[in-house]
Parts: structure tokens; C-alpha cells; sequence
């Protein structure tokens, strides 16, 4: 049925519904929300002409509801839901239906009964709930089969006090699949006893205080960067005085005062670096060193009231 075609007839059904809703005390709510449903519609916001179009039939049950439930369904590509709903609208409206509009929703369920898949679920634990994408849809026994829309089925059947039954799969149209739920009880752990036995005391635990390493890292680089800096230095006052020398005529005193500067520096630069290795060495002496051993019944909590060897042990009861 072509979009304009539905249009019309939603907007007849618009106005024979507002005269045939016209007696409970709901009816005035109910045909504003039908109302708003078909300009819904007709802008083609089909999920709020879908609510609509719901709350309409909740607050007052007019059969000519269902069948734009049905179309909006259609529209949503939601085959499903669409079949029950044309379904319900012959059941309801039995011999009020037209010959003609009998004959268009028939051939409409043919068109959607291509368009569907068929699910059954059977379980090994009666009155489980059947779950597809996040709503309930049966209960367990079922005593016939679903309508569902092909594709992707997220199943899931449960009860409380068993293990849920989740599974993902896909259907064709027209399949007829069943699936078999075994739900496993829920095994709750009985109250804990503490028994005391004669297990021998907790190992010591290991300790290992790296404090000493950081330090002495700490002063290696500095020691590093130091011995880098006088090298530095002793290398440009070795240059200073390779210049002096060279230099005709030289200057004795500046010659001797060169010399005594390099003499220093180079001495110092020796010191620093050979401070730095030790304490490299150090730092590699702590981070190595044995770790320290503590009494595992003296650091934990809770279990300083209880004598050594006196081995709490929880068992539990099913």
C-alpha cells in the first residue's frame, strides 16, 4: 500500500474515530494523542506517531486503533509487531470491517507472513522468563511459537534462582527455530566455619628496602654531572695554555698560572670522578643487597590476638 494511500486512510479513520470515540470520560485524551499520532504520520516521526497512536488505545480500546498501529509498524520495518497488530484489528473489528479493507489487511498479512520468523523456546524449568532484545516476550512452557523479525535475535531465559541462558543467533524469514534453554540452579555457599588446627606458622614475608639505592643514585648523578663539568672546564684550560705556548714571545707568569689552574682542575675532575664510581657502585650494592625478612604474624591485621601456630583455616559448608 502506497504512502499516500495510507495517509488518506489514516486521516478517515481520524475522523470516524473521533465519532466513534465520543462517550467514556477518557475518550477526549485518547483522541487527542490519535490525533497527534496522525500528524505524526504524516511527517513521517513514525516512533512518535507509535506512542500516539499506544496511549490512544490504552484510554479508549477502538479497534480502528490497532490498524494504524499496524502501519506505523510497517513503516518501522518492525514486521513483527505490524502482523499482530492487523491481526488483532479483524479480531476486534470482526464483522464492522469492510469487504475492502478486510480484503487489503489480508493481503498486507500475506506480504508480512514472507517478512517474519517463527521462535520457540523450550526449557527444562517451567515459568522461566523469555527475553529478546531486552523485553519479555513469553514465559516457559510456551504453548506456540513467536513471530520475531529476521536478522539478529539477542535470547536470553531466565528465572530467579537459576543461571541465565544467554545466547546470540540469527534467523532467515520464514524460519521456524527452536531453541533449548537448560537453566542450572544457583549453588548459594553455606555459612563459614573457622576451625583452629595445628598448621605450622605463617612463612616470614619478605622485605626489600630500596631507600639506601635511591640515595645513592641520587648522589651518583650529581657526582656525574660535576665530574662533567670540571672535565669540561680542564679541557679549556688545557687549550688556554696550548695557546700560550704557542705564542711568540710567551708570557711566563701567564704560562705558569695556566699550568697551575690545569694541574688543579684535572686533580679535582680525578676526585669527583672516582667519588662518582663509588657511589655508583653503592647504588648497585643496595639495589642487590638481601631483602629483609619480617614475621608475616606480626604485620597482619586481625591476627595478632592468636597465638603463633594456632592456624586459623575456613571451611565451607554447603
Amino acid at each position: 500500500m502506497s504512502t499516500p494511500l495510507r495517509v488518506a486512510c489514516l486521516l478517515l479513520l481520524a475522523l470516524r474515530s473521533s465519532i466513534a470515540l465520543a462517550q467514556p470520560a477518557a475518550v477526549d485524551e485518547a483522541r487527542e494523542h490519535f490525533q497527534r499520532g496522525v500528524g505524526f504520520y504524516k511527517d513521517e516521526s513514525f516512533d512518535a506517531a507509535l506512542d500516539e497512536f499506544k496511549q490512544a488505545y490504552e484510554l479508549a480500546s477502538n479497534y480502528r486503533v490497532l490498524f494504524n498501529i499496524g502501519q506505523v509498524q510497517l513503516e518501522r520495518h518492525d514486521y513483527a509487531a505490524a502482523l499482530k497488530a492487523f491481526q488483532s484489528y479483524l479480531e476486534a473489528g470482526g464483522k464492522d470491517i469492510s469487504d475492502e479493507r478486510r480484503e487489503q489487511v489480508e493481503r498486507d498479512l500475506n506480504t508480512l507472513n514472507q517478512r517474519v520468523a517463527h521462535l520457540r523456546v523450550k526449557s527444562t524449568v517451567a515459568d522461566a522468563e523469555v527475553v529478546i532484545d531486552g523485553s519479555v516476550v513469553a514465559k516457559t512452557p510456551m504453548s506456540a511459537s513467536i513471530l520475531i523479525n529476521p536478522g539478529l535475535v539477542r535470547l536470553s531465559v531466565r528465572k530467579a534462582g537459576y543461571q541465565t541462558n544467554a545466547e546470540t543467533f540469527t534467523v532467515a524469514a520464514t524460519e521456524n527455530k527452536l531453541i533449548t534453554a537448560d537453566l542450572q540452579p544457583l549453588v548459594a555457599a553455606g555459612p563459614l566455619e573457622v576451625r583452629h588446627t595445628d598448621a605450622p606458622a605463617p612463612e616470614p614475608v619478605s622485605h626489600r628496602n630500596y631507600t639506601p639505592a635511591w640515595v645513592a643514585l641520587g648522589v651518583t648523578g650529581v657526582l656525574a654531572v660535576g665530574t662533567t663539568a670540571l672535565a669540561l672546564r680542564t679541557h679549556q684550560l688545557d687549550n688556554e695554555l696550548g695557546q700560550r705556548l704557542a705564542t711568540f714571545p710567551g708570557d711566563a707568569g701567564a704560562i705558569a698560572d695556566s699550568r697551575s689552574s690545569l694541574k688543579h682542575y684535572a686533580l679535582a675532575t680525578d676526585v669527583v670522578g672516582g667519588g662518582a664510581a663509588v657511589a655508583l657502585g653503592l647504588t648497585v650494592y643496595f639495589a642487590l643487597s638481601p631483602s629483609t625478612a619480617h614475621d608475616a604474624s606480626s604485620t597482619r591485621v586481625g591476627l595478632a590476638a592468636f597465638p603463633a601456630g594456632s592456624g586459623l583455616q575456613l571451611v565451607s559448608h554447603f
